[in-house]
C-alpha cells in the first residue's frame, strides 16, 4: 500500500513540478502589456525627417517619456542588419552613439533566446543598467527588461533602468530594406527633457546609421 501511495504520488508530483517550473519559464519570456501599443501603426507623431531617416514618438503608459519609432531606408541586408543588433557585446564598438560602455550576456538558452545586458552612460546623467531578455525572430529582435545576476564588477552609483522593452525590425525587399527600431523605456530617475529631445532627434538616428554601416562593412558574421 505504501508503494502504491509512493508512486501514485509520483504520478500526481511529477505533473504538477513540471506545471511550476514551465509556468516560471515562461513568465521570464512574457511580453508586457504595452507591447501591442508600441507596435500599433496608430498615435505616431513625426518628429524628424531627413533623407533617408524617419522618427516618430507616441506616450505609452508604461513610461513617463514617449516611446520612439525610427525607421532607415537601407540598402543592407535582413541578415546583416539583424547580427549586429544581436551581438550585444559589441554595441560598445559597434554603436558608440548608444553610450554603451560595457555589454555582455548572461543566460544563454539557445540559438535565439538569451539574456542581455548593457550599462549606457549618457552625458550629464548617472549610468544605467540595463538587463533584457532577447529574443531573435527570422526578420526581428525583440528585447523585454527582466533582472538576473550578474559574474562582473559593475560601477556602484549605476540606476537600474524600470522599463525597457523595444525590437529591431527588418521589413521589405532584397534591394532595400526599412530597419525599424522601436523602443519605450523608463531609465529612472531624473531625466531633463533636453536630452529626451537630443536622444530622439541625434542619438537614436545616428545608432541606427552605425548600426547599418557596421552590417555593410560585415563586422558580424
Amino acid at each position: 500500500m505504501l508503494r502504491d501511495l509512493i508512486l501514485g504520488n509520483k504520478v500526481f508530483i511529477f505533473p504538477i513540478y513540471g506545471l511550476f517550473f514551465g509556468s516560471l519559464f515562461s513568465q521570464d519570456f512574457q511580453y508586457p502589456p504595452e507591447w501591442n501599443e508600441l507596435f500599433s501603426d496608430s498615435g505616431w507623431t513625426l518628429i524628424t525627417k531627413k533623407e533617408r531617416i524617419r522618427v516618430f514618438e507616441k506616450p505609452i503608459l508604461a513610461s513617463p517619456i514617449p516611446a520612439f519609432r525610427v525607421e532607415l531606408v537601407t540598402p543592407a541586408s535582413t541578415e546583416a542588419l539583424l547580427n549586429v543588433a544581436w551581438a550585444v557585446d559589441l554595441y560598445p564598438e559597434t554603436l558608440p552613439s548608444a553610450y554603451t560602455t560595457h555589454s555582455g550576456y548572461g543566460r544563454i538558452f539557445d540559438e535565439s533566446r538569451r539574456q542581455g545586458w548593457q550599462v549606457i552612460d549618457i552625458p550629464f546623467l548617472a549610468p544605467r543598467l540595463y538587463q533584457f531578455n532577447h529574443f531573435r525572430h527570422h526578420s526581428r529582435i525583440d528585447w523585454v527588461d527582466t533582472k538576473f545576476q550578474l559574474d562582473i564588477k559593475l560601477p556602484g552609483n549605476l540606476i537600474v533602468s524600470p522599463v525597457s522593452f523595444g525590437s529591431w525590425e527588418v521589413a521589405g525587399s532584397d534591394k532595400s530594406n526599412s530597419l525599424i527600431y522601436r523602443v519605450c523605456t523608463d531609465p529612472g530617475g531624473l531625466v531633463p527633457s533636453w536630452i529626451v529631445k537630443r536622444a530622439s532627434r541625434n542619438y537614436i538616428p545616428d545608432m541606427l546609421l552605425e548600426l547599418e554601416e557596421a552590417a555593410l562593412n560585415g563586422v558580424v558574421e
